[in-house]
């Protein structure tokens, strides 16, 4: 279940309670009235006025913060989508990724490299987007092995592992987390990642004694804009 399906529920919950209240502090008025032979049906009228109208102002007030809720959720994808398309657009071009300098691993790296480092961090934003919503994300004990197999995994989780920890605190989030670190400490325990050039060979079902540097090294990088990615 989702966090504001969660907190929706508790609010749902808190107007009930009210409304259970109510009745309560309601109830031994009836009873008197009944035990004196008459019923004050103006009474229970106006009674029952008041609860609907109290009613009726806490759904309006739930659906006023729903709304805002909204407009804000609305506001950070945007926010969030040009910030991907920012990141896209460095991962093409590596005039665009120097903008970006050192900051975000820390240390002097390639621009294959940093193309890396980006990409693994829309991959892994994509995660944590499906686990807030609470849509089903791929069985992440069986990729994340392959993601810190290779040293541009584990260099991005080593580094974002904090920020992580420290921005991400709702329960779905911290199970994610927690999910990650496990991975990653497993696979630190297995020994040294293999090369980005051996990782590439296994894909290619190549061996090196018959697999050229040249085949390995990546295209050159173009300044000319690259297509966007698909979908």
């Amino acid at each position: 279940m989702g966090d504001d399906r969660r907190r929706l529920l508790n609010r749902v919950a808190v107007i009930a309670g009210l409304a259970w209240l109510i009745l309560m502090l309601l109830s031994p008025l009836m009873r008197a009235g009944l035990d004196h032979g008459h019923v004050d049906l103006a009474g229970i009228y106006q009674a029952l006025a008041v609860l609907i109208s109290v009613l009726a102002l806490a759904g309006v007030v739930v659906q006023l913060g729903l709304q805002r809720r909204e407009m804000q959720a609305s506001r950070i994808e945007a926010h969030k989508t040009r910030h991907q398309e920012l990141r896209l657009l460095a991962m093409q071009d590596p005039v665009y990724m120097a903008c970006w300098g050192t900051f975000e691993m820390g240390k002097a790296a390639t621009f294959e490299e940093k193309r890396q480092f980006q990409y693994l961090n829309l991959l892994f934003l994509s995660w944590l987007t499906s686990q807030r919503v609470g849509l089903p994300t791929w069985d992440l004990r069986v990729v994340l092995p392959g993601v810190f197999a290779g040293a541009a995994g584990r260099n991005y989780w080593r580094f974002c592992r904090e920020v992580w920890s420290k921005t991400y605190t709702s329960p779905s989030e911290r199970a994610l987390y927690d999910l990650i670190e496990a991975e990653y400490h497993k696979a630190i325990q297995l020994g040294d990642p293999k090369p980005t050039s051996e990782l590439l060979q296994t894909l290619r079902g190549t061996h090196p004694a018959n697999t050229s540097s040249a085949a390995l090294d990546p295209p050159a990088c173009s300044t000319a804009a690259a297509p966007a990615p698909g979908p």
